[in-house]
């Protein structure tokens, strides 16, 4: 019944966490609905599909390793950056929403950075200098890579009473103490990347 409501053929959606469950199932979700899903987590999805792309969206092997260089693809992309409390609550009102039953509603701050000024504000987060090293295999095939992510939420913001309580800042400070936790660091391989 969905697919005949909704047909996502020519549409690209970015999922992001798309390796956890209810990423994985978006994923599906929205495969099924023909669009074209471009999965981003630090881990690997399983998904197989050929409409399906897998972005390995993590850059905190700094955070394990003490290392000063960061290996990396494109620093020129930018992404506009959401802390996953806030996503939650997004969906929460979404799904609270009459009017946007049966809609399109963009998620997101309306902002972007690049992945070289974030690797910057990473770098003063941690107090330290993080040299981004280019690799051949990191960097993306033009006609896959997606140069710029900026979430245009206006009309979230409008119908909704969303709005996101942490700045760029705030999340990555929270992700990256998070992220220092020896139980969480032993499951980390960053030798490993995958495409």
């Amino acid at each position: 019944m969905i697919n005949k409501l909704f047909n996502f053929k020519n549409k690209v959606i970015l999922i992001t966490g798309s390796s956890g469950l209810i990423g994985t199932a978006i994923s599906k979700l929205f495969l099924s609905l023909n669009a074209r899903v471009y999965g981003m987590d630090i881990s690997k999805n399983k998904l197989r599909n050929r409409n399906f792309v897998f972005i390995n969206n993590d850059i905190t092997d700094d955070v394990k390793t003490e290392k000063e260089k960061i290996k990396i693809g494109n620093l020129n992309a930018t992404r506009d950056f959401l802390y996953v409390e806030d996503l939650c609550s997004a969906y929460e009102e979404i799904l609270k929403s009459e009017r946007l039953f049966g809609q399109v509603a963009n998620v997101g701050i309306d902002s972007e950075i690049s992945i070289k000024k974030l690797i910057l504000h990473i770098s003063k987060i941690l107090k330290k200098k993080l040299i981004p090293i280019v690799e051949k295999q990191r960097v993306r095939p033009k006609k896959s890579e997606v140069a710029r992510l900026k979430c245009n939420n206006k009309k979230l913001l409008k119908i909704t009473n969303w709005k996101p309580k942490y700045k760029l800042d705030d999340g990555l400070k929270i992700f990256i103490k998070w992220k220092k936790k020896d139980k969480d660091i032993k499951n980390y391989k960053p030798e490993n990347y995958n495409i």
